[in-house]
């Protein structure tokens, strides 16, 4: 899955200036069956960059993701997945 977000713009007003900000980034997976259960996990990357033109600012955030994840479905339809992610 790649994603990219662009350029939104959240308004300011007399107490804050407006800022603007692009996001992209990706994540990729795996998933096996075990059993009754598909497990799995995944990874991914995406940075931000943020102006407030009004304060001469600028930033960037670098973020990096890991996760697992766990599903099944029980004999009367139900179905259940848990997953964690930092």
């Amino acid at each position: 899955m790649l994603w990219n977000s662009c350029a939104p713009r959240l308004g300011g007003d007399a107490n804050a200036a407006a800022i603007s900000h692009t996001t992209g980034g990706f994540l990729i997976g795996a998933d096996v069956p075990v059993y009754d259960w598909r497990l799995g996990f995944f990874g991914g990357y995406s940075r931000t960059d943020f102006h407030v033109d009004a304060r001469s600012s600028a930033g960037t955030s670098d973020n990096y993701h890991l996760g697992a994840y766990g599903g099944t479905e029980s004999n009367n339809g139900i179905r259940g997945t848990l997953a964690v992610a930092f």
